[in-house]
C-alpha cells in the first residue's frame, strides 16, 4: 500500500509541476477571456476534499478494470495541481516585473521571458508548492486506500 501511495503521488506530483508553474504564470501576469472562470475552477477544486476526488476516480476505475498507479495517479493529479497554482501564482505576482520587462526590452519573447527570467526566480516557491502537493496527494491516497480496504467485505 506504502508503494502505490508513493508511486502515485510521484505521478501527481510530476504532473503538477509539468501544469502548475504555466498555469499560476498565466493567472498572474495574463489577461484574457476566460481567467476568472479558470481561478474559480481551480478555487473550487481546493475546496472539495482530495478523498472525495480520489475515491470517486478509485472506484470508477476498480470498475473498469483499469486500477492502476498511473491512472490513481492521474485522479490524484485533479487534487494536487490547483495547490501548485495558487502557491506559484502567489511567487509570480510578488515577482518584480521589471526584470520581465528589462527581457523584453532586449527582444525575448514571452515564453523566453516565462523560462528564462520569471521561473529561475519563483523556484523556490514552486519547489515547495510541488512538496505541499505531493505530501498532500501521498498523505489523502494512503488514507483513501486504507478506507477502501475497510470497506471491501
Amino acid at each position: 500500500m506504502l508503494w502505490f501511495s508513493l508511486r502515485v503521488a510521484g505521478v501527481a506530483t510530476a504532473a503538477a509541476l509539468a501544469v502548475g508553474p504555466w498555469l499560476a504564470w498565466l493567472l498572474a501576469r495574463k489577461q484574457f477571456a476566460w481567467k476568472a472562470a479558470l481561478a474559480a475552477l481551480l478555487g473550487a477544486a481546493l475546496f472539495v476534499p482530495p478523498p472525495v476526488i480520489c475515491y470517486y476516480f478509485l472506484c470508477v476505475l476498480e470498475r473498469r478494470g483499469s486500477f492502476t498507479w498511473q491512472a490513481a495517479g492521474a485522479a490524484a493529479a485533479l487534487a494536487s495541481v490547483p495547490l501548485m497554482v495558487w502557491a506559484g501564482r502567489a511567487a509570480f505576482t510578488r515577482l518584480d516585473a521589471r526584470y520581465a520587462n528589462a527581457a523584453r526590452t532586449l527582444g525575448a519573447s514571452e515564453w523566453r521571458v516565462f523560462w528564462v527570467v520569471e521561473l529561475p526566480l519563483a523556484y523556490r516557491p514552486m519547489l515547495l508548492a510541488a512538496g505541499l502537493a505531493g505530501g498532500r496527494v501521498l498523505a489523502e491516497t494512503l488514507a483513501t486506500l486504507a478506507i477502501a480496504s475497510r470497506l471491501k467485505p
